[in-house]
């Protein structure tokens, strides 16, 4: 790609690498993707801001894995080059600001094989968490650990691994949010499978081990999910529904939207009046 990229940020999410970057009318982020990190195909716009309002005139924090944090505008100028935990900085004319709460908790040294190709913290509820772990050979698979005072640790590595071979999650797990119903965690996750990702559903009594149903919960009904849906958080309303948050993608563009369950998550209808 010769043209379009401006403020690049690759990350790895549905069984791709993605590249997210400014297009050059400033208002909308570009989707790249890429099974390998060399060869890439732009997959189309993935947001698209209000006319007048750039995305270049915010600022994007940036963490590499160490124990300092980069802090750049879109234009590639450093704001502040090695900010530490617990430093406030900010900007009186742009009036905000913001604290690094905590630095580096954890990285692929503290895990082991199955995370080299990195870690991430996908739920906590109380001191449990769950994780994202990715080992040299691309699988996904979600991780538990605790969060105390600071502290991670991850005590399984694999709560969670790929599904039965031919089911909606065999080729990997990922993205798991968790919820606490009446004594009894619940899991929604990404499940991958022939580069469709689909939303599948766990129980389990200690939120360690886990009984996975087996088919998807959540598989799309509409075009602009029929390549990947990936949860992002729920929330238990005070009526008891059940409602997950999730992005998906046709494989052109991403939109948000919120799924509403009234059986604990056994199926889901999407809540058109919270689509973005």
């Amino acid at each position: 790609v010769t043209s379009g990229i401006r403020a690049p940020s690759v990350g790895y999410w549905s069984g791709r690498f993605h590249c997210l970057s400014l297009a050059d009318d400033g208002l909308s982020l570009r989707d790249f993707a890429s099974a390998d990190g060399y060869a890439w195909t732009d997959v189309g716009t993935a947001i698209t801001g209000e006319s007048g309002a750039h995305l270049d005139d915010g600022v994007a924090l940036q963490a590499a894995n160490e124990s300092a944090f980069r802090l750049e505008n879109l234009e590639g100028s450093v704001f502040a080059a090695a900010v530490g935990a617990g430093e406030l900085i900010g900007s009186g004319i742009q009036g905000w600001s913001l604290q690094i709460v905590l630095g580096q908790v954890a990285g692929p040294e503290d895990v082991g094989d199955i995370a080299d190709d990195g870690l991430a913290v996908t739920s906590w509820v109380g001191d449990d968490t769950w994780l994202d772990l990715r080992g040299a050979d691309g699988v996904a698979r979600i991780g538990h650990g605790s969060f105390v005072a600071g502290n991670l640790t991850v005590d399984d590595e694999a709560a969670l691994e790929p599904g039965a071979e031919g089911g909606f999650d065999a080729d990997g797990v990922h993205d798991a949010v968790v919820v606490d119903v009446d004594g009894t965690f619940v899991m929604f996750y990404a499940g991958d499978a022939d580069g469709i990702t689909t939303v599948g559903r766990a129980t389990s009594a200690d939120g360690l081990s886990w009984e996975r149903d087996a088919k998807a919960v959540y598989a799309g009904t509409l075009d602009w999910e029929s390549v990947s849906i990936v949860p992002g958080s729920v929330q238990l309303l005070d009526d008891g529904t059940l409602r997950l948050w999730t992005t998906s993608s046709d494989g052109s563009g991403w939109r948000i939207s919120a799924l509403d369950s009234d059986d604990g998550g056994a199926s889901f209808t999407i809540s058109l009046g919270e689509t973005y």
